[in-house]
């Protein structure tokens, strides 16, 4: 089977993950980071990833570029890309590490939370920047040159020059956020990876950079996958929104459906701990417990450990997918007939 024919209906996927499995080598069992994943990005969408730490977001984005450590082991599962120049799309998952290689910065772009970690303090910005883009574009530096400072204003960045000659610890958070992204943009990329971009930054230069990242898809036509923990920053430009427990998506629909009709216990949860939702005077509400240690799970739907009305076949069975709508599926034994007294189709591809 090629990567074409996992292609769904009349969806244009640029990324396909299809029941991928990921586990980390530790001294007391291997870790699953990632219980099953399976998700699609269509072309020209941002979807974003919403989950507490520990649950398999960020490790979900770097297995994408093969970008985890030696430590991790791809178990089963596939990771496909549709780039515009493959008609039959790449399975990043079969490449080498020398062929990824080649993929990144070129086709795909990755920013992540510490941008003072991605950039060299002992070198100044721009010659990072330039020799970034003479390796993804084969320019010339002084081509390099010119094209950093139209790079540098695309992102709303006031003086080129300036952010160029500074090395990259005196510059601002945000300055640095965007030159990350200069970084990301210097080859011709289609599909941008964004991983915590917002974390660490005061609230009015997350809602520039949110701003920005909508404007940077548009112009560079990119498909963005955006991982964060704010409920916040997702409603504002995803497309889509998926939630992930435990190594594993369980809910996933149009930003709409997410934030107006969660039905997965635990999205609910994140929902009703929200500050904005708290009522004068009541205590807000938590979610009790804490996250499963993923070393051999328990079977079942893991939430239900947390869950304050968990259902019996929780701690026996895992879930499969129901599917409210053509958009929206959730992984719960509560949409199952006997339980919700509607027949939802159940999408075994995803299960």
């Amino acid at each position: 089977m090629d990567a074409q024919q996992i292609k769904y209906g009349s969806v244009d996927p640029i990324l396909i993950i299809h029941k991928l499995f990921l586990d980390f080598e530790h001294n007391a069992g291997n870790i699953e980071a990632l219980r099953g994943v399976s998700l699609t990005l269509r072309r020209g969408e941002i979807l974003a990833l919403i989950g507490e730490s520990g649950c398999g977001k960020s490790v979900l984005l770097k297995a994408i570029p093969g970008l985890n450590s030696k430590r991790a082991r791809l178990k089963g599962g596939r990771v496909l890309f549709y780039p515009r120049s493959q008609s039959n799309g790449i399975e990043l998952s079969a490449l080498t590490s020398k062929q990824l290689r080649l993929v990144r910065g070129s086709l795909i772009g990755t920013v992540f939370q510490d941008s003072a970690a991605s950039l060299n303090p002992a070198v100044a910005t721009g010659r990072q920047l330039e020799a970034q883009i003479m390796r993804q574009a084969g320019l010339s530096q002084a081509q390099a040159r010119s094209r950093l400072v139209e790079l540098l204003s695309s992102l709303d960045l006031k003086d080129p020059q300036r952010i160029s000659a500074l090395p990259p610890q005196l510059l601002s958070g945000g300055e640095r956020q965007r030159c990350c992204l200069a970084l990301a943009l210097a080859g011709s990329i289609e599909l941008l990876l964004a991983d915590e971009i917002t974390t660490a930054l005061d609230p009015t230069v997350q809602l520039t950079l949110l701003r920005l990242l909508l404007k940077l898809k548009e112009r560079f036509s990119l498909s963005v996958l955006l991982i964060t923990h704010n409920l916040g920053v997702a409603a504002a430009v995803a497309d889509r929104i998926g939630i992930m427990y435990a190594g594993r998506i369980v809910e996933i629909g149009t930003a709409a459906e997410i934030c107006e009709n969660p039905q997965h216990p635990y999205t609910r949860t994140l929902f009703a701990a929200l500050p904005e939702r708290a009522k004068r005077g009541e205590e807000l509400p938590t979610i009790t417990g804490s996250a499963p240690v993923l070393i051999n799970p328990p079977s079942g739907d893991l939430f239900a450990r947390r869950d304050p009305c968990p259902l019996r076949i929780d701690f026996i069975k895992a879930p499969p997918f129901f599917a409210l709508s053509p958009t929206h599926m959730v992984a719960t034994w509560r949409l199952h007939p006997a339980v919700c007294g509607q027949n939802y189709p159940v999408l075994e591809e995803l299960s």
